[in-house]
């Protein structure tokens, strides 16, 4: 939907290919990946995630937290009818609840006690949670922002010509691109965040920017990359990434046999 909506915006018909002077759209085709094949964002099954996430929830820290919430996930669990166990319960309600207040519906008198700070704060956690630490950024994050790296290297070496790329997800893909950039603070993405990724020709290097829009209001907030001096080239980039890019994502994605995980090397500090 994200995707059409921008193309909408992006080609608008001209002429003869107007036929409907009161909506201006055209067809414009996708190339959409289905979810059993996307390796990008990550939308399809990986253990290694999946188990990693368990172990974070069953952490201390992420217990702590709940427990100093209580009150907060008994009131959920009691109105809403839902177990509310964790951060992704609560979000779950709020974003359900998000959209329902975007289309002008009454919301239940029970929400205006939580809803919608209360609520708002416990629900960015999720977005923390799903890369918690190198591990989780190596796989949620580092797909994306690896693919974004290359194609900033193939521009640079002028093996591409293109001028424009863009990938369109979820909320969830904005915050674990930028998370795995380190720049994320923990909020709730807005509807149409977008992350954008400029590559400016300069001497003797490429300087990268990384810009994050999450208002309509507002231009786009520059993204300061931590341990990375301002202009930033793209090659101290790619050095301070490359400990968060997957080298194998299928073999990193995999449980040993014994059933531990392999641990991937810690993330370069700033």
């Amino acid at each position: 939907m994200t995707a059409g909506a921008f193309c909408a915006g992006l080609f608008p018909p001209i002429g003869d290919q107007i036929w409907n002077k009161d909506l201006l759209w055209q067809p414009v085709p996708l190339k959409i990946q289905p979810l059993k094949n996307d390796r990008l964002l990550l939308t399809r099954g990986c253990p290694k995630f999946n188990q990693l996430l368990s172990e974070v929830l069953e952490s201390k820290e992420v217990k702590d937290s709940v427990l100093k919430n209580k009150e907060l996930y008994d009131y959920l669990t009691e109105k809403s009818g839902t177990n509310v166990r964790n951060p992704y319960d609560v979000e779950d309600i709020y974003s359900t609840l998000k959209a329902e207040e975007g289309i002008n519906l009454k919301l239940p008198e029970w929400t205006k006690t939580v809803y919608p700070s209360q609520m708002e704060k416990e629900s960015a956690r999720i977005f923390t949670l799903n890369t918690y630490n190198n591990d989780l950024i190596r796989l949620k994050g580092g797909p994306l922002l690896k693919k974004i790296l290359n194609d900033c290297q193939s521009k640079m070496d002028g093996k591409d010509d293109y001028k424009l790329k863009v990938y369109s997800g979820h909320d969830a893909t904005v915050a674990n691109l930028l998370r795995a950039l380190g720049t994320w603070e923990e909020q709730m993405p807005a509807y149409n965040a977008m992350a954008i990724f400029e590559l400016h020709q300069g001497d003797p290097d490429f300087i990268l920017k990384v810009k994050l829009r999450n208002s309509s209001t507002h231009d786009p907030y520059d993204q300061k990359i931590p341990g990375c001096p301002d202009p930033c080239n793209l090659t101290k980039v790619q050095e301070l990434m490359a400990p968060r890019l997957p080298e194998d994502l299928d073999k990193e994605c995999q449980v040993t046999d014994d059933g531990s995980l392999e641990v991937m090397p810690d993330a370069v500090q700033p």
